[in-house]
């Protein structure tokens, strides 16, 4: 082989995300990431690990912060209008876990931070490469209820979602290939053809509904008439996703973005969108009449023009007549 052909160091990043209705941050070993609280406190702010059991990070008062000895030198919180932001450094595997935000010891939230080890695959220049990736999945789902997304330093190599498969820069159908029948057995692990320096970088494959998701608390609600109700739900999606938009409907027709409850002339003037945290949303109805007894839906849009979801089955809302 002449020299040069050798292909840089590919990494594939291996992902097991967890089903949390909280919002989640991926870090690699070694690196770094923020976690965001968006609830302001003037008192004391403290942010613990729990797993298992609790131990500190750190905790700040009046513009003096103490670090947990597990991780001395590690962390930074800074604080602003909108709430708090934990920067933490030199992130180890074992910082995998949920990381808890207190005010004056009431809790503002949680944030869950998956840790990434990567994988080194070498190859050559013309060769073709399987990196190995496996999570866990739907032994019995139908093909075209797969949701698949592999990624190469951020951006699309190939996904997979209710039945069409999208391509990104540079892959296609005849350098890119995945097995269905494996994805069942928990293999999501991607073959690349004819390797190309180009396809040097950081890889990481997910199955999409581990990493894309809406959770109603609860689905079913029941409310008297004239009174208000609020119906929540928390969602997430992968990292390096930003939500430009998001609606609460009950209208759906095939082939059309749903209808925002706000802009129904039946709901004018009684709707509003309230968020308590980061990657929640709530739809408040206020003088509740019969007719407003529906199954309401989430949908939210991310800068990536096929980054879209709808929560499914959504909540149920009964009103009933006024209480004798």
């Amino acid at each position: 082989m002449e020299p040069g052909t050798l292909l840089r160091r590919i990494l594939l990043i291996i992902m097991f995300l967890r089903v949390s209705a909280s919002s989640s941050a991926a870090a690699r070993v070694n690196g770094s990431a923020r976690l965001s609280c968006s609830k302001p406190c003037s008192g004391e702010v403290k942010c613990v690990y729990a797993k298992g059991h609790e131990i500190l990070v750190i905790m700040c008062k009046q513009g003096s912060c103490v670090e947990g000895d597990a991780f001395k030198n590690r962390t930074e919180l800074t604080f602003s209008e909108d709430g708090c932001c934990l920067q933490l450094n030199n992130i180890q595997y074992s910082d995998d876990g949920m990381y808890v935000f207190s005010c004056d010891k009431s809790e503002l939230c949680r944030k869950s931070l998956d840790v990434l080890a990567p994988v080194p695959v070498h190859a050559a220049v013309g060769e073709n490469v399987t990196f190995p990736c496996y999570a866990h999945t739907n032994k019995i789902i139908a093909d075209r209820d797969i949701m698949y997304r592999c990624e190469k330093d951020g951006e699309l190599v190939v996904a997979l979602q209710q039945g069409n498969v999208l391509y990104g820069p540079g892959f296609d159908i005849s350098r890119v290939s995945m097995s269905l029948d494996k994805y069942k057995n928990g293999d999501l692990s991607l073959t690349i053809s004819n390797v190309q320096p180009s396809d040097a970088g950081t890889y990481r494959c997910v199955p999409g509904k581990e990493c894309w998701g809406v959770t109603y608390t609860p689905e079913h609600v029941c409310a008297l008439k004239d009174t208000s109700i609020d119906l929540s739900c928390s969602y997430k999606h992968p990292a390096g996703h930003t939500v430009i938009k998001s609606v609460w409907f009950f209208k759906e027709q095939a082939g059309v973005d749903p209808e925002d409850v706000r802009e129904d002339k039946e709901y004018q003037g009684r709707v509003q969108y309230t968020q308590s945290s980061q990657n929640n949303c709530s739809l408040r109805i206020t003088n509740l009449r019969e007719r407003d007894s529906q199954t309401y839906r989430f949908r939210f849009y991310t800068d990536d023009p096929n980054g879209k979801y709808t929560g499914q089955p959504g909540v149920s809302l009964s009103v009933t007549g006024n209480a004798t």
